[in-house]
């Protein structure tokens, strides 16, 4: 740490390679005690490495992305290279550029070598300069060692000494194909499955039979064996305890992915004996709240205290006889090894190893009522990090709902015996305050509910919970809670706003330009009324900086705007800033901003096509496009290319996995590289199919790092016409249950010969037999059904690119349980027949596996997709119920709409209303159905434990209404002066206002120019307005619950509790985490699915593995000179300039027209000219437009990001000629500040041509800490066009330094440690804190740094131990070599 007793030796010349070092006897202590000290060699260790990565694209492609190179299987020790494969190789130090000549790949045991070729590593998790990557050359021998050498004498790096022996690394060709077992040793086996990884997948899926018939058992066992994915699952009932031998036999005929023969292997294993467990099937005690019909009782809410969490209702009244009231009884528990706290009384819950399987005991006369039924009543209380949940059992004859709707709660109470409306219901609110501490309860109110059931409470300001109880014929009925979110603003008077800022990110120190829109919405009116003047705020949160925010006043013009500029402070921390506008404290809009510094690209791509798909056998291609922003060409230049084609799902049951694969091309004089897509088709394993998609992502990396990513991606299709099926019905649909059919047709692709063509639609139902595989016929585009459809219908419409109507049949329902096929098809002008389906439906053995849980089936549908104020909407919905009762709202805040009706009969329904303003802009509507208890309904298919149909249900759907509200546009039109001009340079552009019949207007405009690099690096997407106004309203948050959803018997309860008690009795291989008596995924199942989901990998386990494209690809393009002359390396502009103008306000008069003259800064670049109107009525439009600055001659600095004194560096500038011919340059260097020295010559003359920028680069050397200034000047025929000032900054050396400190820490206070970071270069360190409590922080800085000189110990595979000891800590580390990482 910080010691006295350390001596430093710094030599005037480089250490030797080995060095003995002592002290003489003239050196003493501070105190004059000489120092004796015995010789000390220091040895230079010599180099290591290792192969820490093999990528392999067709092992990826063969497994589904689960071949790994290394494996943990003792005889797999070495690391696997396939055919393709790439050997990723990490040396100790950086890598010297003669390594690649003295590296040798040798086949063990011969003196064959094996050629191979060399590429740069490109790696997130190390240093990029210790890797290299070999790419052998031909096949390899399966089972084969092969050595890559270091000879002897051989220097690694010029900062190691020399390999002073051979250095040695050894990998595989391909592995023969056989099941590698795991080595149990004395571990028994806990699951009836195992898996069984295909190291290499397999040629024919249809070989499982095949490996079937060559496994065998001792003692024999039945089993079976199927493929899951790209690995085997084996499944036998296992007698516990018992031992057993798998045997697999050699067989030719079956083949993995690379054609290698299956080999024989062997397995011993033993089995689990059968486990005891403690079974605690009821609570000691049953806890029954009994109730009064005085409604003055204290609620108590959810919350945590300390380690216990109150679920309950807790009701303080005087107790009443069970025969006088049926009671609302509460239940709650966990297996947990806290305390609980459940009705006021605190209950110790069983040991952690016990079982509590929570089946309340109540009294006999309640659990044999009839009406009695469990619902969930909440689980949001964490405790320690686990959920707990509530359940509470009511056998009141009334259901609750409760909707939480703006800034009222609505009580919906139906009686459950009838499926009426509940007259006459005593309704009262309790509720918490909006605070941490909710033990405070508050009654809101009573009421009587009217004749639909409805009673409506206000909601007072900083509630946050609410609670419902009702009382009806002497019985109470307690309700879940809702919670509430405020909504300040109330629909009469709602402000819509929106800013526009200048820019995607600011560096801290820069200047933020805004823009500011409000109008009020009054009814269906846009106005600026009581806008104008104060009450509005701009609000920051700058990160770093303690509340309260900092707040800006702005000022609303007359026409509803604002203009501002806020400085960014200079030490404000990275990262999202909040932004909020307010008016009279009430928030109107909010964002946030970026604060960032990032490097500013100096050159761009950008990628396209001619279309936007790829139609089979067509010639397509992207194109892809270098520059730079001052308008020139990057040509001759490499360009990585990823490519990967997802598989069109909807033919199977999964989706088939993702091909990958990379190639390079480069780019032309033009600046242009071309890739063709078939190309990319011609390397996939099996054929391009219609649906497909391919995604082509290009990379350019410049020498600066400058990594340029641009995607494009093609649909797979086979016409110009396209058809979008879907469908209301979801895979739980009973059959009988009536569901509608949408499609969609459209072009794929914008063509004027095909707008308003006819189709001719035909949407058909087929059943689809249980081994039928849906496949189209790529020549004629129909599909493979069988029989005849059970449901039709035609549909005639025309297509369009754009607004496609559409179109739908009603009426389609599954006859019985089974899979069925959903097809729309069509025949395009040259007679294709277009085609899209969908698989639909559960066949009965998946019914009998995942039964109907609930009423998620029933839908609500809408006539239109769009309405307008005044329309009559149309919802209809399939009630299941005999008899039920329907509450419906609509409307936006404090306008809601109610409308309830009975429903007397099961089958399709329709309900219809009218639509007002309170709908403006579209709203939210929330469908509640209830129906009570005693329903017949018959379902036709299997149904959960969890569901009772004839139980008291209430369906809640919420669904959007979209409404139109006109949008006005006002046409904006940029116009420069001149496209080109020159840095500094005094300009003008104009800006044009018209209307929708191109007549001027007047208005205001706000313009921003801002450098386009900056733009590219984050976009700022230009927005309309209007899209503000059109969506004026947003839809309040609401909240609804219900006491009749989810519900089961008690009975049913009981039950499941059998259930599980009996799962554990019959098998061993249960572990704690599935015991759940409410896990709805696992109670449906029967005995033997529920075991299938416990298993045992007795093979390496197949995990899905990152795709392996070869980062590196990028890094080993090397650039050709030209292409090298070609690109900047430094930033553009200078910070000041990133947004050189900014009006916030200019006023166009009725010509339409403003004239805006600015002076162009003096940097080169494209800067994007943004105008931005409004006119008084509230139209809107925006423009942008392009503007270059060049020089004839331009410089721009290409200096290094870091330079340290006692460097050596390259410095200089870009060089670009606008000049009509060829000319002759000079760039000099004749100024340079005292910290460098310049190196060499001062001036370079080079032949330069127009458009063809060059890199000019100097020699210096860096003498001392600071600013160094340095002046460039370009000159041709003696004139000098261009004089640039570089600044470069020189940071010092850095040295570790390690401080430490320490601090009394109290529970009750904070305590504040800290320390300031001296000046320092960005991205040019690392800062590594430890902190805790006694001696921990000193041993896990001294761990870290054991651990770091452990290089040669990783290659030795050692196993080892260090343990250090404190005085209240031991810290014990256990290191292994891992075969597939070197990581702890």
């Amino acid at each position: 740490w910080v010691t006295t007793s350390i001596a430093r030796f710094d030599p005037d010349v480089d250490w030797p390679e080995d060095l003995e070092f002592y002290v003489t006897p003239e050196v003493t202590t501070f105190q004059g005690a000489k120092i004796i000290s015995s010789p000390v060699k220091f040895l230079t260790p010599s180099s290591s490495f290792s192969i820490v990565q093999i990528k392999s694209e067709q092992a990826y492609n063969k497994t589904g992305g689960t071949w790994w190179f290394n494996s943990s299987h003792t005889s797999l020790n070495l690391p696997e290279c396939p055919p393709d494969g790439k050997i990723y190789l990490y040396f100790s130090s950086d890598i010297s550029p003669e390594l690649q000549s003295t590296l040798k790949i040798v086949q063990k045991d011969s003196d064959k070598q094996i050629p191979f070729k060399t590429e740069p590593c490109k790696i997130s998790w190390g240093n990029e300069q210790q890797c290299i990557i070999l790419v052998p050359i031909g096949a390899l021998e399966v089972d084969t060692t092969y050595d890559i050498i270091v000879p002897i004498n051989t220097v690694v790096s010029k900062y190691g000494g020399t390999t002073k022996n051979e250095i040695i690394q050894s990998f595989s060709g391909l592995h023969s194909f056989r099941f590698y077992f795991n080595e149990i040793h004395e571990r028994k086996l806990g699951a009836p499955n195992f898996w069984l990884n295909l190291i290499h997948g397999l040629a024919r899926h249809e070989d499982v039979l095949l490996i079937k018939d060559a496994i065998s058992f001792s003692p024999p066992i039945p089993f079976t064996l199927t493929m899951k994915d790209y690995h085997l699952v084996l499944s036998a009932e296992f007698s516990p305890g018992a031992q057993y031998t798998l045997d697999v036999k050699a067989n030719p005929d079956i083949l993995d992915g690379f054609g290698l023969p299956l080999q024989e292997s062997s397995f011993s294993f033993t089995m689990k004996e059968k486990a005891s467990y403690t079974l605690q099937a009821t609570f000691e005690e049953g806890y029954v709240i009994q109730l009064e019909k005085d409604l003055d009782w204290t609620v108590f809410s959810s919350h945590a205290s300390q380690d216990m969490c109150k679920e309950s209702y807790k009701v303080v009244a005087t107790p009443v006889t069970l025969h006088n009231i049926k009671e609302a009884i509460i239940r709650a528990g966990n297996t947990d090894d806290d305390t609980f706290m459940e009705g006021g009384v605190t209950v110790e819950t069983p040991d952690e190893t016990a079982l509590q399987v929570d089946v309340t005991t109540v009294p006999h006369d309640v659990t044999n009522a009839t009406g009695l039924w469990i619902n969930e009543a909440f689980t949001n209380c964490f405790l320690r990090q686990r959920q707990k949940s509530a359940f509470f059992v009511s056998s009141g004859d009334v259901s609750v709902t409760t909707i939480k709707a703006s800034s009222e709660i609505f009580v919906w109470t139906t009686l459950i015996s009838d499926s009426t409306p509940c007259e006459g219901c005593q309704v009262t609110l309790f509720s918490t305050p909006e605070s941490k501490s909710r033990s405070t309860v508050t009654k809101i109110g009573s009421k009587t509910s009217d004749g639909n059931g409805l009673s409506s409470f206000a909601i007072p300001p900083g509630f946050a919970i609410f609670y419902v109880v009702v009382e009806h014929a002497g019985r109470l009925q307690l309700a879940p809670p809702s919670y509430h979110f405020d909504d300040s603003q109330t629909s009469d008077s709602y402000i819509i706003a929106d800013i526009i800022l200048d820019r995607g990110f600011y560096v801290p120190g820069d200047s933020i330009h805004l823009k500011g829109y409000l109008r009020h919405l009054k009814g269906q009116f846009f106005s600026t009324n009581d806008l104008v003047g104060d009450g509005n705020f701009l609000e920051l949160q700058w990160r770093g900086y303690e509340f309260p925010a900092c707040i800006h006043p702005v000022q609303v013009s007359d026409s509803g705007t604002f203009n501002t500029t806020i400085q960014v402070p200079g030490d404000v921390r990275y990262g999202d800033v909040s932004v909020s506008l307010t008016r009279h404290s009430n928030p109107v809009w909010a964002s946030s901003i970026f604060v960032a510094d990032p490097r500013i690209a100096t050159t761009f791509m950008n990628i396209n096509s001619t279309h936007s798909v790829y139609k089979i056998g067509s010639d397509l291609t992207a194109d892809i496009y270098l520059g730079t922003y001052t308008g020139s060409v990057i040509s001759d230049a490499p360009i990585g290319i990823t490519w990967f084609v997802v598989r069109n799902s909807r033919e199977k049951s999964s989706a088939e996995h993702s091909e990958f694969g990379e190639f390079s091309v480069t780019s032309d004089n033009y600046g242009i590289a071309r890739v063709s897509v078939p190309t990319i088709t011609s390397r996939l394993l099996s054929p391009i199919k219609v649906g497909d998609q391919i995604f082509i992502k290009s990379r350019f990396l410049s020498p600066t790092k400058e990594l340029l990513e641009r995607e494009i991606s093609f649909l797979v299709v086979k016409s110009d016409v396209t058809l979008q099926l879907w469908r209301t019905v979801d895979e739980n649909t009973p059959p009988h249950i009536p569901w509608n059919v949408y499609v969609t047709p459209g072009l794929v692709e914008s063509n004027p010969s095909l707008e308003g063509h006819i189709l001719d639609i035909e949407i058909s139902l087929f059943e689809l037999a249980r081994d039928h595989e849906i496949l189209v016929d790529e020549s004629t585009g129909k599909i493979n059904t069988r029989g005849h459809p059970v449901k039709s219908c035609k549909i005639s419409t025309t297509v369009s690119s754009f607004n496609s109507v559409e179109q739908f049949c009603s009426g389609f329902t599954f006859p019985n349980m089974g899979k069925y096929v959903l097809v729309a098809s069509a025949q395009d002008l040259s007679g294709y027949t277009i085609t899209d389906f969908l698989v639909i439906g559960k066949s009965e053995s998946e019914w009998n596996s995942d039964p109907l849980k609930n009423w998620d089936h029933v839908t609500l549908e809408f006539d239109k997709e769009i309405y307008s104020v005044g329309d009559s909407v149309k919802m209809s919905f399939h009630n299941p119920f005999p008899k039920a009762q329907v509450l419906f709202f609509w409307g936006n805040k404090g306008q809601l709409k109610t409308l309830v009706t009975s429903v007397t009969k099961a089958g399709q329904t329709d309900v219809s209303f009218v639509l007002g303003k309170e709908c403006m802009g579209g709203c939210l509507s929330r469908f509640h159905l209830f129906s009570g208890a005693g329903n017949s309904t018959d379902l036709k298919v299997p149904i959960s434990r969890l569901f009772d149909p004839s139980g008291p249900a209430t369906i809640m759907l919420s669904k959007q209404i979209y409404v139109t509200l006109p949008v006005k546009n006002v046409l904006v039109q940029i116009e420069l002066a001149s496209a080109v001009v020159t840095p500094g340079e005094a300009s003008e552009f104009s800006v044009m206002l018209s209307n929708d019949r191109g007549r001027p207007v007047s208005g205001e405009v706000a313009i921003f120019i801002v450098d386009k690099a900056v733009l590219d690096l984050k976009p700022v997407p230009m927005t309309s307005y209007n899209e503000s106004l059109s969506q004026a309203l947003s839809f309040s948050q609401e909240y609804f619950s219900s006491s009749s959803t989810s519900v089961v018997s008690f009975r049913t309860y009981q039950q499941l509790g059998d259930l599980l008690h009996k799962r554990l009795s019959l098998s061993p291989y249960i572990s704690e985490s599935h015991w759940s008596l409410f896990d709805s995924d696992t109670v449906d199942l029967n005995d033997s699915e529920y075991f299938q989901s416990f298993f045992e990998a007795i093979t390496d386990f197949p995990i899905k593995h990152d795709d392996p494209i070869d980062e590196g690809r990028i890094e080993a393009l090397q650039l050709s000179e030209p292409a090298k002359n070609a690109l900047f390396t430094s930033s553009l502009t200078s910070p000041s300039n990133r947004s050189p103008l900014f009006i916030g306000t200019l006023d166009v008069d009725i010509s339409g027209k403003v004239v805006v003259p600015w002076v162009l800064p003096d940097n080169i670049g494209t800067f994007e000219i943004r105008a931005y109107a409004i006119t008084k009525d509230s139209s809107f439009g925006y423009a942008k437009a392009e503007q270059i600055t060049r020089r004839q001659l331009s410089l721009q600095q290409a200096i290094p990001r870091v330079v340290r004194v006692g460097d050596s560096f390259l410095a200089g500038v870009t060089l670009t000629s606008d000049l009509p011919e060829e000319s002759l340059v000079t760039v000099s260097v004749y100024h340079v500040c005292e910290l460098l020295t310049l190196v060499g010559t001062s001036n370079i003359t080079q032949t330069v041509s127009r458009g063809t920028p060059m890199k000019i680069d100097f020699r210096f050397e860096a003498h001392g800490t600071g600013t160094a200034d340095m002046i460039f000047k370009a000159e041709a025929d003696g004139i000098v066009h261009d004089v640039l000032v570089v600044s470069q900054h020189v940071a010092g050396i850095q040295e570790p330094v390690y401080i430490a400190t320490s601090m009394a820490v109290s529970a009750s206070t904070p305590s504040m440690e800290g320390f300031r970071l001296q000046d320092s270069e960005a991205f040019s360190g690392i800062l590594d804190i430890y902190a805790g409590v006694g001696r921990l922080p000193a041993i896990t800085s001294t761990g870290r740094k054991i651990i770091a000189n452990m290089k040669e110990s990783w290659q030795k595979k050692r196993l080892f131990t260090v343990v250090f000891f404190g005085s209240s800590h031991c810290v014990f580390f256990l290191f292994r070599k891992s075969r597939k990482s070197h990581r702890v």
